[in-house]
């Protein structure tokens, strides 16, 4: 049973990455000669990829603003 969910869990998170990586290269669908660009694409999946960075700067810039928020409401208690 333990198997199960944990294959069950690996099978989703697997799905997960999948989806997540399909949508970089949308608009070079016309292009199918890719053997130049192969080099520059592995440089940014070592580095994360574009869309990580942008998602971790999205929680870095929520954390920062709830921390703004939380001082405001404890100095509007005051």
């Amino acid at each position: 049973m333990m198997m199960m969910m944990m294959m069950m869990m690996m099978m989703m998170m697997m799905m997960m990455m999948m989806m997540m990586n399909d949508d970089d290269d949308d608009d070079d669908d016309d292009d199918d000669d890719d053997d130049d660009d192969d080099d520059d694409d592995d440089d940014d999946d070592d580095n994360g990829g574009d869309n990580v960075k942008k998602r971790k700067l999205r929680i870095i810039k929520k954390k920062k603003d709830y921390k703004h928020e939380k001082k405001e409401s404890k100095r509007r208690r005051k």
